[in-house]
Order: C-alpha cells, then sequence, then structure tokens
C-alpha cells in the first residue's frame, strides 16, 4: 500500500456535445485546459468545464461560451495557489462579464447559463458548480453525485418540502434557483480535497443525460473506454428523449508508466499475453483451414438449394420492398424533423401510419411535433402576437381534433385578434354579461389620491360586517374576527397584471390570505375562482375553487422578511395563463384549460389580522404595446 501511493497517477479523457434531435442549436459548451496535456501534476492541474446556456438560442451559446473560455482563461492566471479559492474567483469573473453583456448588450434582457468545473491536481480532485450540470463519480464500483441541482424542486426535497416520490413526478422540474449571469452576486457550491486513485472515474454531463439513471452510468463507463462511453452516452440519450442538448466528459484515473519496477512488470506480462495470443490464433487459423477443405469436398447440390431456397423465403421480394419504402420514409421524416420542418416531417410520418396504424415510434414521433406546434403558439401568445398563435394551434388542432385546451386557445386568439379588445369591465355584479370596453393602460392605481379603489362601495362585501373590515385611504384592512373575509371589486378583468402589497400583522400559521383572480359566479351558490395565497409557512399555493371545492394546483416557497412580515405579490393573467410571481421573480406559470378572466378579490381565513395596500392593475395588452 505504501508503494502504491508512490506511484504516479495520469488520465484518459473523451468529450463530446451533441446538439440532440430537437434543439435548433448546441447551448452546451465543454472545455479542457490545457488541451495539449493529461500531466495532473502540472501547477494547478487539469481543467475540465462543462456549461449548458439558457436564454433562448444565440443568448444561451453565448452565456456558455463566456463561462467556458473566460474561467478557463482566468483560473491558471489567478495569483492564489488555492485552487479552491481560483475557481471561486474564476467563476465570479466569468459571472460579471455574462450579467455585464446582458445588461448591455441585450437592453438588460435576461441570459444565463450553467456551470460546473472540476480541477485534477496531484492525487486530488477539486469542483466548483452552479445549475444542474451534474459530476459524477465512480470509485470502487460504487457512483455517487458529487453536485447538487440548484433547482427549485430539488431545493424543496433538500428542505423536506417534496418527497423523493413528490420530487420525481414534479411539474417543472428543470427550473433553476441559481445560475450564472443572472445575477450581479453568485453563490457557487465548492467541493474540495477529494481524493483520487487509480480506477476512479468522473462523469461530468449537462442535464441533457437525465434520461440515463446513475447505475446504467456506472456501467457503461466501467465497460467501455472514455471514448466509447462517451459515444454510447450521447447516442442513448438521444435515443430515449433527445429533446435536449446532451454534452459528457469521461475521465478515468490510472496509474502511470512512469516507475520502472511497475514498467517492467506491466512490459512482462504484456510479452507473456503477446506470445499465448499470437500461439493461439495460428491454431484458430488452422482448424479453420481444415474446416473450409472439409466442406468444399464433401459439399453436394442439395445442400447448396437448400441455402438457397432459405434465402429466398427470407428475402421475400415483395415484402423486402415495401419494408425498405416504409424505413425509408421514417428515415426521410427523422432527418426532416431534425432540422425544424415541422410540417414535411409530419406528412411523411402520417404516409408512413397509413401503412403501419400501430408504429409506436411513429406515433411518437406525431406526438413530439404537435407539442413543438403548442409551445410555438404559447410563445406567440405570450407575445401577444394573436395572428400567428393561431396558425401554431390549428397545426396542433389537425393531430388532435378534440383536445378541449387548443379548442378554447384558438377561440381566445380570435376573439383578441378579431376585437382588439384591450379590456372589459364589469359594472353590474349580478349580470356578468353586461360589459364594456377600458382603453386605459393603467386601470387602477393606488398611488393617486383620487383613486377610487379603496372604496368600499366598489365591493361586494357579502355578509361581512363593519366590524370584520376597515376602508382606509390608502389600503384596506381584514380584522382578527372569526369571519372567512372573502370581498370581490365589481368589475371584470381580463389579460390583466395585479400586483399588491400583503402586511401579515397577525396570521396563524395554519390560515391563509391572499388574492383571488378569474371570480365568476352564475348563482348565489355555484362560484369559480383562483385564489393565491399565503400563510406563516412561508409558501405560496396557488388553487383552483369551483362550487366550494378546492384543488392545489401548485406551491412554492418564499423567504419572507421576519421584520416587515410584507408579501409583494404579482399576478399575470393573459388567456388560459396564470403567472405568479413573488418580489418581481416568477414562482411559477399554469395554463388553465380555459381562459382565465373575470373579478378581482381579497381572501383572509378566519381570525387573521391582515393587510392590503399599494395596489395597481395594468391592462397587459395595452400596456405592453405602447
Amino acid at each position: 500500500m505504501i508503494y502504491e501511493e508512490k506511484i504516479k497517477l495520469e488520465i484518459d479523457y473523451a468529450g463530446i456535445s451533441d446538439i440532440g434531435k430537437v434543439r435548433p442549436e448546441n447551448q452546451d459548451t465543454l472545455g479542457k485546459f490545457p488541451e495539449y496535456t493529461n500531466d495532473i501534476y502540472r501547477p494547478k492541474g487539469i481543467l475540465f468545464i462543462i456549461a449548458d446556456g439558457m436564454g433562448g438560442h444565440e443568448k444561451g451559446k453565448i452565456a456558455s461560451n463566456i463561462a467556458v473560455e473566460t474561467i478557463g482563461k482566468n483560473y491558471f492566471s489567478i495569483y492564489s495557489k488555492n485552487i479552491s479559492e481560483s475557481l471561486r474567483q474564476a467563476f465570479e469573473i466569468a459571472n460579471d462579464k455574462i450579467f455585464n453583456y446582458s445588461s448591455k448588450e441585450l437592453q438588460s434582457r435576461k441570459m444565463g447559463t450553467t456551470c460546473t468545473a472540476l480541477v485534477l491536481n496531484n492525487n486530488n480532485a477539486f469542483i466548483a458548480h452552479i445549475g444542474d450540470s451534474r459530476i459524477y463519480g465512480i470509485s470502487d464500483n460504487n457512483i455517487k453525485q458529487l453536485t447538487h441541482d440548484h433547482t427549485a424542486v430539488n431545493e424543496m426535497f433538500r428542505k423536506g418540502i417534496l418527497s423523493r416520490e413528490e420530487a420525481d413526478i414534479y411539474p417543472n422540474k428543470s427550473m433553476l434557483v441559481r445560475a450564472m449571469g443572472v445575477e450581479s452576486q453568485i453563490d457557487i457550491e465548492i467541493k474540495d480535497n477529494i481524493h483520487i486513485k487509480s480506477g476512479d472515474y468522473f462523469v461530468l454531463c449537462s442535464d441533457g443525460l437525465s434520461s440515463i439513471n446513475k447505475n446504467e452510468i456506472k456501467e457503461i463507463v466501467l465497460s467501455n473506454s472514455p471514448e466509447e462511453a462517451s459515444k454510447i452516452f450521447v447516442n442513448l440519450a438521444n435515443e430515449r428523449d433527445g429533446k435536449d442538448n446532451v454534452s459528457v466528459q469521461v475521465i478515468k484515473i490510472k496509474y502511470a508508466n512512469t516507475d520502472p519496477y511497475f514498467s517492467n512488470e506491466k512490459r512482462n506480462k504484456k510479452s507473456t499475453i503477446k506470445w499465448i495470443g499470437l500461439v493461439s490464433v495460428i491454431v484458430v487459423l488452422l482448424i479453420v483451414f481444415i474446416y473450409l477443405i472439409k466442406i468444399l469436398t464433401q459439399s453436394n447440390e442439395s445442400e447448396l438449394n437448400d441455402i438457397k431456397n432459405n434465402m429466398i423465403k427470407k428475402n421475400d421480394f415483395s415484402v423486402s420492398k415495401d419494408k425498405l419504402k416504409f424505413n425509408n420514409d421514417i428515415l426521410n421524416a427523422n432527418e426532416i424533423y431534425k432540422i425544424g420542418n415541422l410540417d414535411s416531417a409530419l406528412t411523411l410520418y402520417n404516409q408512413a401510419l397509413k401503412k403501419e396504424p400501430t408504429q409506436l415510434k411513429v406515433l411518437n414521433k406525431i406526438d413530439l411535433i404537435y407539442n413543438d406546434f403548442v409551445n410555438q403558439g404559447d410563445q406567440l401568445l405570450l407575445r401577444n402576437d394573436f395572428k400567428k398563435a393561431i396558425i401554431y394551434y390549428k397545426k396542433a388542432e389537425v393531430i388532435k381534433p378534440n383536445d378541449k385546451k387548443i379548442i378554447n386557445l384558438i377561440k381566445y386568439c380570435d376573439n383578441k385578434e378579431a376585437t382588439n379588445q384591450s379590456e372589459v369591465l364589469m359594472t353590474n355584479f349580478q349580470d356578468d354579461s353586461k360589459r364594456t370596453k377600458f382603453n386605459s393602460g393603467k386601470i387602477i392605481s393606488s398611488k393617486n389620491q383620487q383613486d377610487p379603489f379603496y372604496k368600499s362601495s366598489n365591493w361586494f362585501l357579502g355578509e361581512l360586517q363593519t366590524t370584520d373590515y376597515n376602508f382606509l385611504q390608502d389600503s384596506i384592512i381584514f380584522k382578527n374576527t372569526p369571519k372567512i373575509k372573502k370581498i370581490i371589486f365589481n368589475k371584470y378583468f381580463s389579460d390583466v397584471d395585479i400586483q399588491i402589497k400583503i402586511h401579515l400583522i397577525n396570521v396563524d400559521r395554519n390560515s391563509e390570505v391572499g388574492l383571488i383572480v378569474g371570480y365568476n359566479r352564475n348563482k348565489i351558490e355555484e362560484e369559480s375562482f383562483f385564489s393565491i395565497t399565503t400563510n406563516q409557512k412561508d409558501n405560496i399555493a396557488l388553487k383552483k375553487t369551483f362550487n366550494n371545492t378546492s384543488k392545489e394546483l401548485f406551491s412554492a416557497p418564499i423567504e419572507i422578511n421576519s421584520d416587515s412580515r410584507c408579501i409583494n405579490l404579482k399576478i399575470r393573467c393573459l388567456g388560459p395563463w396564470l403567472m405568479v410571481y413573488y418580489n418581481q421573480n416568477l414562482l411559477k406559470a399554469w395554463l388553465d384549460d380555459n381562459i382565465i378572466e373575470g373579478r378581482i378579490g381579497l381572501y383572509a381565513s378566519s381570525k387573521n389580522f391582515v393587510k392590503f395596500s399599494n395596489t395597481s392593475f395594468k391592462n397587459i395588452l395595452v400596456h405592453e404595446n405602447h
């Protein structure tokens, strides 16, 4: 064991990055510094980096490139000999560069990247990490993920909010809570002085490899060279999913051939193996030669005819021709799909499906195209380009003509495109059919002293008494009484931004306070609405209620200032989309089956003392088009 420690280590390395089967551009970037050597005993060792850009097409690629090139350039030039500190400083320099580029060149539109780095130096490994790219370590036939995924769902799992099972099926699993270049300051995960030895492996990968589990990664790495393992990973990821770019680096730690005793021993073993191999080859060749002579001398015409007949049976011409044409159609469709020509690919897939209606692979491809059409329509809808959104939704409708969500989206876009309606108000609470247009970009703002928002005459108060609430000049207060408080503003809204400040003066831990949107009532006993509520447990939940039955759609953790106990909440309703923001940061987005429109209200469960202030409503379409 003492002798083993004296033997130097070296590495085998391979890295590969692939665009995948759907994305129009590869936003992943790999790096190995220096490129020309594998000597881990040089000053500061060897640096490996992987980065997965975000921010849309060229912005994501720019961000990941800046990260890898900046860190690779600055890590070795930083004066400190401390590897962890050098990594930290290099990450901060890269973060500043991406953040400043985004602020200046893209007019403050955000772009960013994950970034994960590994340094091998002497007999130790060092890690710096931010985002959801990963590093796996394989040692003694065991595999371990050495980095944490900086995603909202993983943070909730680590805090005990979600179980492992809940985290595995949680929607929006890839939403990051940490990334490089998004903010001026970053929180970097650092791990240092990880001991390495011969037989260890490291795998760096982007989240495009998420369809391959840890045990599969271990088996592939241990059974193949780094180069072959890298190729297998990419092919397998594309075969199983292929929706994302996939990048991977595989590093094998092994003994270097520099020790005289070790080298001689290995050379002797190689020599012995060489002679044994040579003798074995000669014997095999002799056996094959004798066998061939026997076959040639003993074969007869009947045996040859049998072989021919079998070949004809196995390769029936008509069947082979049809099958070949079917396979060619699929291959052509796949290639056209890869370059983004969805309409032509769909035509070819449908042609293939007519020949083999139960082909699962073809059905899956058509389903992917449907999702692509819907996603493109959603993006256009969020940009208020209703005319183009309709085109993609109708393409999706051709594939699934009975999809209720698509039908509603088309109706919504048709209505917006045809009428160019900016806002409607409901002036009579009892009759939802009486609506009038409202063409102001800022509907209501509590900053205006003449603002009528805080007058009780504008609200439907139900059975509440003046002992339950108080209207002030700039706020509404719900008092600490046993009643459940729910008041509804007497105007009807659609496509609106709502901002409000909620002061949790004295709120019970298990109670709820918050905002109501999309409130509608057909009869006194039938109500439907969405509620966005919070409590002392410091999380925000979105619920959908119909006829006194509520269903939680999602919840997200937040950090409330323990001194002020104030919540700055923003809700955006746009067609079927409902987006929840906390402190101007998007928490979650919900896509409903129906258009979300109706009245707005305030809510608090019993025995809560809470104040609502700083309220403003902005019509999205009017406000954003000016």
